[in-house]
């Protein structure tokens, strides 16, 4: 991948076994962005839209122990930049498929050390961010990978989640501008007054 197709485009897979709010998480995320005036253009199994002259597209997959060798999958990930691997914290089976997700991903895109993987825990049934610490420790020591917790509704930490994904695919300029332009506060009514009479 060229330079310039690194900057145009992300592909960000989202997988885990069905029901752990893979969706959820993305269309929350994806209405943040809405706010901000960001069209979306959503399709089966996923959303698209357009950040800065960059193509971002979220695909979300339902896995399971025997799909995870599928050839299709395989060439999902060949195909994705970006990967979330998603479970949810109050069924801890279904944490048990990740590890074996984690080993296609890293061997068929070549066991890349600076390759963006986010291992997501997702919470439901709770409103505080309680980290499960076996899991939490197996990602961040062993698998040597991010670890986040999620619940539904928290925009500061799903925010969080896919700025830093963003910032390792893209770099730090497009993420700061980003987060410059929603942040940027609005001129008072006087500021406004005082910069027209500066003009005329």
């Amino acid at each position: 991948m060229t330079t310039a197709e690194r900057k145009s485009v992300l592909r960000v897979l989202v997988v885990g076994v069905p029901g752990v709010g893979k969706r959820a998480v993305v269309e929350d995320f994806i209405e943040m962005r809405a706010d901000l005036g960001e069209k979306t253009t959503s399709f089966e199994h996923g959303h698209k839209w357009t950040i800065q002259d960059c193509e971002v597209t979220f695909h979300i997959v339902d896995v399971s122990p025997d799909t995870v060798s599928d050839k299709a999958l395989k060439r999902q990930i060949r195909a994705c930049d970006a990967f979330i691997l998603m479970h949810l914290v109050e069924e801890k089976k279904s944490f048990e498929v990740l590890p074996l997700i984690k080993d296609v991903i890293l061997k068929e895109k070549g066991m890349e050390t600076d390759l963006p993987v986010f291992v997501v825990g997702h919470r439901v049934d709770f409103k505080e961010l309680v980290v499960e610490s076996k899991i939490a420790s197996t990602v961040v020591w062993d698998w040597m990978m991010n670890y986040r917790e999620l619940f539904e509704g928290n925009q500061k930490h799903n925010s969080k989640l896919f700025g830093d994904i963003m910032e390792r695919w893209f770099g730090t300029s497009l993420v700061a501008n980003t987060q410059e332009r929603k942040q940027k506060p609005k001129k008072s009514f006087f500021q406004r007054l005082f910069k027209n009479l500066k003009l005329r």
